[in-house]
């Protein structure tokens, strides 16, 4: 069985414990998807995420980036959705305070790594969470149409 599925199957805070203990080795898979798109461009076919991802309506959108990046680049001037600041740390400890009725969440970072973390995170706790792939250089380029 792999872990994403005895995730599933847990209840919360089985399933957190195992996002805690398999951290590391998120990490590396993270870790090795950036070096991808860095060697292979975010178009590459063998990518496991689309290039583009659009945001459904009534989704709110999760803004991970630290508070001096969210100001200098206000997410609100790329979407209409609801954009709601939580941080990563937040989510890990489980005290983000998100709800199913906001609706899907769409995580965000600055280039698509610790979006899929809290993503994950967000689906252990019952949550419809997905991870914005590419971050916001590529939610700009989404909407920006390049």
């Amino acid at each position: 069985m792999h872990l994403v599925e005895f995730v599933l199957l847990a209840d919360v805070h089985e399933q957190r414990a195992l996002l805690h203990a398999a951290l590391p080795f998120l990490w590396g898979d993270f870790f090795h998807a950036a070096q991808h798109t860095r060697a292979h461009g975010s178009e590459c076919a063998a990518c496991a995420y689309p290039a583009r991802m659009t945001l459904p309506e009534g989704a709110t959108v999760i803004d991970l980036r630290p508070e001096d990046l969210r100001a200098a680049e206000p997410l609100a001037g790329l979407t209409a959705l609801p954009v709601r600041a939580v941080s990563l740390q937040t989510i890990e400890d489980g005290a983000h305070g998100l709800t199913p009725d906001l609706g899907p969440l769409i995580v965000i970072c600055e280039r698509g790594v610790r979006s899929g973390l809290a993503a994950r995170y967000l689906l252990a706790d019952g949550l419809d969470a997905r991870a914005y792939p590419g971050g916001v250089p590529a939610l700009k380029a989404a909407v920006n149409g390049t």
